[in-house]
């Protein structure tokens, strides 16, 4: 066996100069150009046995056809995960842009010496960055209707998730969790426990916090040590889905009932698939900073089932949003709720499940964070509770109100002159006097009960129905 060769920058230089040959000579002609291993290491075993110099420059043709093979697997996995977890618009650039590379591979081939240093790379991943990810600046903040379903089912989950953490297995009476809640029956068992951080096989939620209306569970963050994810059931027999909706979606609204908003706007909004992108910044206490979130919320009401899904999650950031000084933003934030109406989604009876994650960018001790999700999230959706029940009652007011109003009645006659002319003539129908009487009466005492108020309302509706069917139905009907 004769003895290698040792290289000459001659022979490099044509290796070079046949790598280049080789690269746009098999340029592929179409984006949908086929790749058989075979038939790459039948071609590269051809030039090595034509070119037997080549063998002391390159791999192997074994080893060229594994890489190649990896590589298109590679992409094959690259362009799976942007097909199912970007968006639409993302994945035409991804396409754009490899066709544009391949259907110029011969221009690329020319120019690859220029980047083979460090900085030559750097640069040229640098421009891929930057013409895949133009597409869509505002990814981040979108929700997908495949999410909306899919949590549709999440109360569902809860009432298992009920059984399995706080009921008695034996007696099927209420556990305890951290205390005792009145008109409840609990379980009386001799080896009874308490279900407070009960962990059941096969769930990882375990019982936190029970309140006369809402039920809650924590499990730990499997990415964040030391911080909880949170689910709450509740149920609310005063208010319906739509005030409880309603409530949420008012931005204006909450800036009276919720003292924690400092800020509160929407920076954009797209109605034709009911999504916002929010703003909100929250008081913190005096020895904190303030935070602030900017994130996405879509919501989605299926009236058949009768059930609601609002998903609110982290935007990317917004150029008319920037970071401020002395004011944390909050870069891990999600939450999703599901609505179900016990009757009907304008009738009251509403039971809702709520499971999110907030991480304010704070180490807290552990008894802290406790006593502040004891307090903070039972107080908040109180507080709901009470602006959505608030908001009701002052609608129907306003309603009963313009029901009330007053009522003039104009007929039109058509009577015969001295004269023997007809003349149209619009007159208005006097009010009887007992019915003027009544409201003169209602408008110049004192202001009465509630209850004579109301007895009154009916007796003057009753006096002008009355008057309506004695001297205006007669006069109008067909001769």
């Amino acid at each position: 066996m004769m003895p290698r060769p040792p290289p000459s920058p001659s022979v490099s230089s044509r290796s070079l100069h046949f790598l280049r040959g080789l690269l746009a000579d098999s340029s592929p002609k179409s984006f949908k150009g086929t790749f058989k291993p075979a038939n790459l290491e039948t071609f590269l075993n051809r030039v090595y046995q034509s070119r037997p110099n080549y063998y002391h420059y390159f791999p192997s043709a074994s080893k060229i056809t594994t890489w190649a093979t990896d590589f298109r697997h590679g992409l094959k996995i690259m362009g799976s995960f942007v097909g199912k977890e970007c968006s639409p618009i993302f994945a035409q650039r991804v396409f754009r842009t490899c066709r544009v590379i391949q259907l110029h591979s011969k221009l690329w081939s020319n120019h690859l010496n220029r980047f083979r240093g460090p900085l030559g790379r750097q640069a040229l991943l640098s421009f891929l960055l930057v013409s895949l990810c133009d597409a869509n600046p505002r990814l981040g903040e979108s929700i997908l209707n495949s999410e909306l379903v899919e949590h549709m089912k999440d109360l569902d989950f809860i009432h298992e998730l009920t059984s399995a953490t706080v009921v008695c297995p034996h007696c099927q009476d209420r556990l305890v969790v951290d205390k005792k809640i009145p008109n409840v029956k609990y379980c009386h068992c001799p080896d009874a426990q308490s279900a407070y951080d009960r962990k059941v096989k096969g769930y990882a939620w375990t019982p936190f916090v029970e309140t006369a209306d809402l039920l809650i569970w924590r499990m730990p963050h499997p990415d964040r040590p030391g911080l909880f994810m949170y689910k709450v059931y509740g149920y609310y027999d005063d208010i319906s889905a739509e005030d409880f909706l309603n409530t949420q979606l008012d931005i204006e609204y909450r800036k009276g009932w919720d003292d924690t908003v400092l800020k509160l706007n929407v920076v954009e909004s797209s109605p034709e698939i009911s999504q916002d992108v929010i703003y909100w910044e929250m008081k913190w206490p005096t020895m904190f900073s303030n935070r602030d979130y900017l994130f996405a919320r879509r919501h989605l009401v299926d009236r058949q089932k009768k059930t609601i899904v609002i998903i609110s999650k982290r935007a990317v950031p917004h150029p008319a949003v920037p970071d401020k000084k002395g004011v944390h933003r909050v870069k891990e934030y999600w939450s999703v709720m599901q609505v179900n109406a016990v009757n009907g989604l304008s009738e009251p009876g509403v039971e809702f499940g709520l499971t999110y994650f907030d991480n304010p960018g704070v180490s807290l001790p552990q008894w802290m964070q406790n006593w502040a999700s004891m307090t903070a999230i039972p107080e908040f959706l109180d507080k709901q509770r009470n602006a959505a029940r608030a908001k009701k009652n002052k609608s129907k007011k306003s309603s009963t109100l313009s029901k009330s109003s007053p009522i003039l009645l104009h007929k039109c006659s058509d009577d015969s002159d001295a004269g023997g002319k007809n003349s149209t003539t619009k007159a208005t129908t006097p009010i009887p006097s007992s019915t003027s009487q009544l409201i003169s009466q209602e408008t110049t005492s004192s202001p009465p009960s509630s209850d004579s108020r109301r007895d009154k309302e009916d007796a003057d509706l009753k006096i002008l129905s009355q008057y309506f069917k004695e001297n205006i139905l007669p006069q109008t009907a067909p001769q």
